[in-house]
């Protein structure tokens, strides 16, 4: 008899992973139980997405066991983390099936240079300026997150 719907272990998953891992890259293993007996207690897990189409995560999780993986290249400046559920769903007949939330978090790497504009800077200064004075503004964007943000400038010349 079929009466009972997979359990997980925990509602909530959560993990972080580095960018740019290679494709098939082990995250994390989503496990549920099913205290029924024979194909009942068979469980087959699946990704869901409440906001857009499965296929468009860089993860894929394995039917049978539950691990999850990449295969998708994974980019910090692109996403931050990644929101879905997965469905583990009992053998049965009938099947029965539960969700629970998985949250993937990226951390960031210093995989990109700092972009100056413009590239070159080039200003006049009057011998009589006093010391201090203000010769040009230098700005600079880094697409990186937290510790991997700051960046020094070195004037040569």
């Amino acid at each position: 008899m079929n009466d009972n719907s997979p359990k997980f272990y925990s509602q909530l998953f959560q993990e972080t992973i580095q960018e740019n891992v290679p494709l098939g890259t082990s995250v994390l293993r989503i496990q549920a139980f099913d205290p029924d007996d024979g194909p009942n207690a068979q469980i087959h897990y699946r990704l869901s997405t409440t906001n857009s189409d499965e296929s468009l995560l860089p993860f894929v999780i394995a039917r049978d066991s539950g691990w999850i993986t990449t295969k998708a290249e994974l980019d910090r400046e692109s996403f931050s983390s990644y929101n879905f559920n997965v469905i583990a769903a009992d053998s049965g007949d009938i099947p029965l099936s539960s969700t629970a939330s998985v949250v993937i978090s990226v951390h960031d790497l210093n995989d990109n240079d700092p972009k100056m504009e413009p590239k070159i800077y080039e200003k006049h200064v009057s011998e009589q300026d006093p010391p201090g004075t203000p010769v040009a503004t230098v700005s600079k964007s880094i697409s990186y997150h937290f510790q991997n943000a700051r960046a020094s400038l070195h004037m040569q010349g």
